[in-house]
């Protein structure tokens, strides 16, 4: 959701949210998840008016079926609600080990489109999410319902997560199954930099600051 926000404040969905599409980093930033692929990505609004592009209908759909928000599969412009609907399917997926709508029997492409679309639009959020946390129900209901043009609260989104890990008494340290001693030793140096380079940074603010003061005081 953070990644989302941060690409949306620069006028971009991804347009392509799935699995495959997302990494952690190696080493040291392994503790960090990235976003990938970008060749589906476009501007959704003028980054000069801010004022979004025609809520149109194209002829196919633009993305990843399994994945794609409702809207994406019935082949509507996409906006920011699209990326976020296609996360909430994810997260299902990776806790529930499937979606409604896979194993499907189809005879062709489009055929399998329209019967994605129809189990997705008769699914409802809470039969999704059912057996699991009332956040994640909260969070898909959220982001299915939001309108072309509105501006998602991604705060709340992420304080939807956070609402889980606390219910659940775990505490996120950011250490994972694949981090070693080493990885977190790397961690702290590379902290430690930054946070020097970040005192060096303010303290040559403050002196720029000071020198500023005596010369209006000398004026």
């Amino acid at each position: 959701v953070s990644i989302l926000q941060y690409i949306h404040d620069r006028h971009i969905i991804h347009r392509d949210i799935k699995p495959d599409n997302f990494v952690m980093g190696a080493k040291e930033h392994n503790d960090r998840l990235y976003l990938l692929d970008f060749g589906l990505a476009k501007k959704y609004r003028s980054s000069r008016t801010l004022i979004q592009y025609p809520y149109i209908k194209k002829k196919k759909l633009t993305g990843t079926a399994r994945y794609a928000s409702i809207h994406a599969l019935e082949a509507y412009e996409q906006s920011r609600r699209d990326d976020l609907e296609s996360v909430g399917y994810v997260l299902m997926y990776f806790l529930r080990g499937d979606l409604p709508w896979q194993g499907l029997k189809v005879k062709s492409k489009e055929d399998r489109y329209k019967k994605i679309l129809e189990k997705k639009k008769e699914t409802s959020s809470e039969d999704l999410c059912k057996n699991f946390p009332h956040e994640f129900y909260k969070y898909v209901d959220y982001t299915k319902n939001l309108e072309y043009t509105q501006n998602p609260d991604y705060d709340m989104l992420k304080q939807l997560f956070l609402d889980v890990v606390k219910g659940l008494k775990e505490k996120m340290d950011y250490i994972y199954d694949w981090t070693t001693k080493e990885d977190l030793q790397n961690r702290k140096e590379i902290k430690k930099k930054e946070n020097n380079s970040e005192k060096e940074s303010n303290g040559n603010k403050d002196n720029k600051n000071k020198k500023n003061r005596d010369e209006e005081i000398k004026s």
